[in-house]
């Protein structure tokens, strides 16, 4: 007998910005999917392994989404979701399986509609119907575009037990309606960030020095230009940027004169524009053997080895490492799993709760305490791993993610509070490599900064930055601007921004002589040049304009 389910399903509207991207063109339906991904990465009834978008050419006021489960089960508490976006618009189909039946109720301001869909056990499909008129009436040859699909079953406090999304990084293939798809390409952001950090003291002080860990030149990103804000309430006497211990990492140091006990609240304000060419990982190999360790590069066993703030040495997490592990020999499949694992033990609790490896596995934390937990697991199965800080896009507070290394590939980012792996670039700009010695400093437990690593430093412990409310201190990234262009002019343009960013920070906050100085600031207003071009989606603009920048630095190195 054919087992069916027809039910009533929810669809969300949810306004979103996005910028076009080129794509090549290509046939798609059932056999082609919009949206494809790997099986056997989840429990089998929230795997997904297609998604793609259905018209009937007799009725074409509609169309259908469609989800492929490996195997679709009755089971309370699942959501799957299919998403796009049209018209500068975001759009989702959600089909729920909860106790109440095929409903759902309110969330965030989403408007909601009612739509008709289907739970097809026997093929182990979802379908749900769509109106045209309710997502804006798209016409035949227009696009549906940054496809995607997410399912998960809901747990405590909400948090997914297990969860799909496809593809596993980036965006599915365009779908054209009326038939047919595009696939979507990466593409460049412009990236704007912004620190407004206050300082306070329990003791009055003299003076005092203040250094901040910064956007890095790393992987698929590089910074453009640093800006010391005129209107912070605290203005320094001197600054500048310096090389950390270890590379890539790099500090932004600011001496300032005294700060009172009894001072109001003053802040620090500076910013920074970061070039981001984005990935889908499309290339990461489907299988990886987990490799011995004489099979690994020299420099990966740095990150193999056991710390205070993450103990993969320990007992505890070496049994689950194990664990987690099971049968696979494959180290993708591996990190899909420590990184589905990790999301499930989130806790935030107290003020002063720790956040190395071994106390997050047993009671669980935030997003460091997760990212040193993951880390710690990839560890304990004998693959280098690294816990980053970030700063999210969109988002207004810094994030603790985690990279393993992957033999004859690269250093693959994860991120352990969403269980997602790996990410796109453009997701989150990334602010500080954490090493060894990083972790050790951190401490665990109650013991040291209780297992969470350092980001921001003062010459004096009587102070610290104030976090307890949106008025106090906050970092925030935004995407400003993105665009396409060919692979060869992406890369170039990431290149050359390296380049640029690396002469920049020798002389930024420096006193030079006159002739020097004139250099700088000419170098400095090509930078400015190159942001604004790259606003007005001008890559050619944006090449030209740094390539001054370079030649006028190195007019100061002649000199």
């Amino acid at each position: 007998m054919n087992k069916k389910m027809i039910g009533m399903f929810v669809f969300v509207l949810l306004i979103a910005t996005v910028l076009p991207f080129t794509g090549i063109a290509s046939s798609g339906n059932e056999e082609n999917p919009e949206i494809e991904d790997k099986p056997g990465d989840t429990r089998d009834y929230v795997d997904i392994l297609s998604a793609w978008f259905y018209e009937d050419s007799k009725d074409s006021d509609y169309f259908w989404t469609i989800v492929e489960l490996a195997d679709l089960k009755s089971r309370l508490h699942t959501y799957y979701y299919v998403s796009w976006m049209y018209n500068d618009t975001r759009y989702q189909t959600i089909a729920m399986n909860i106790l109440s039946g095929y409903s759902f109720s309110g969330n965030w301001n989403f408007s909601w509609n009612s739509l008709d869909g289907e739970f097809d056990y026997e093929n182990s499909v979802i379908k749900v119907k769509v109106p045209k008129r309710e997502v804006s009436n798209p016409q035949n040859g227009e696009k549906l575009t940054y496809t995607s699909a997410y399912s998960m079953v809901e747990g405590f406090r909400g948090l997914p037990l297990f969860s799909d999304y496809a593809p596993d990084c980036g965006y599915g293939m365009d779908y054209i309606i009326g038939g047919g798809n595009v696939e979507r390409q990466p593409g460049i952001q412009l990236v704007h960030c912004e620190f407004y950090l206050c300082p306070y003291t329990s003791e009055d002080v003299e003076s005092f020095n203040f250094s901040c860990a910064i956007p890095l030149n790393y992987v698929n990103q590089a910074p453009i230009l640093c800006t010391v804000k005129n209107d912070s309430t605290l203005q320094p006497l001197s600054y500048e940027i310096v090389n950390d211990t270890n590379a890539p990492n790099k500090l932004i140091q600011f001496k300032f004169q005294s700060l009172k006990a009894n001072d109001e609240l003053r802040n620090i304000q500076f910013d920074f524009w970061v070039f981001v060419k984005n990935d889908y990982f499309k290339d990461l190999p489907q299988y990886v053997k987990i490799p011995y360790e004489n099979e690994l590069p020299e420099y990966t066993k740095t990150w193999l080895i056991s710390t205070q703030a993450i103990q993969s040495e320990n007992f505890l997490i070496k049994t689950t490492a194990k664990k987690i592990k099971g049968s696979t020999e494959n180290l993708i499949t591996l990190a899909d799993k420590i990184v589905k694992f990790t999301p499930l033990r989130w806790r935030a609790g107290w003020v002063f709760q720790p956040q190395d490896a071994l106390f997050t596995l047993l009671f669980g934390g935030i997003c460091v305490g997760q990212a040193n937990l993951a880390t710690a697991l990839f560890r304990a199965n004998g693959i280098p791993a690294k816990d980053i800080y970030v700063i999210p896009t969109g988002g207004q507070i810094k994030h603790a993610n985690c990279e393993y290394y992957c033999p004859g590939y690269r250093w693959v980012p994860t991120n352990p509070t969403t269980g997602r792996t790996p990410y796109e670039p453009k997701s989150a700009i990334t602010l500080r490599v954490n090493y060894p010695e990083d972790e050790n400093e951190a401490g665990c437990f109650f013991k040291k900064n209780r297992g969470q690593e350092r980001d921001y430093w003062f010459s004096e412990d009587c102070i610290d930055l104030k976090y307890t409310s949106t008025n106090d201190s906050r970092v925030q990234a935004q995407i400003v601007a993105s665009l396409d262009s060919t692979e060869k002019d992406k890369l170039n343009a990431l290149n050359i921004t390296k380049k640029v960013w690396e002469h920049y920070t020798k002389y930024f906050g420096h006193t030079l002589n006159e002739e020097k100085q004139e250099h700088f600031e000419n170098a400095v207003n090509a930078q400015v040049r190159a942001i604004e071009c790259f606003m007005q989606e001008d890559i050619t603009g944006y090449m030209n304009n740094m390539t001054i920048a370079i030649d006028e630095y190195r007019e100061i190195v002649d000199l």
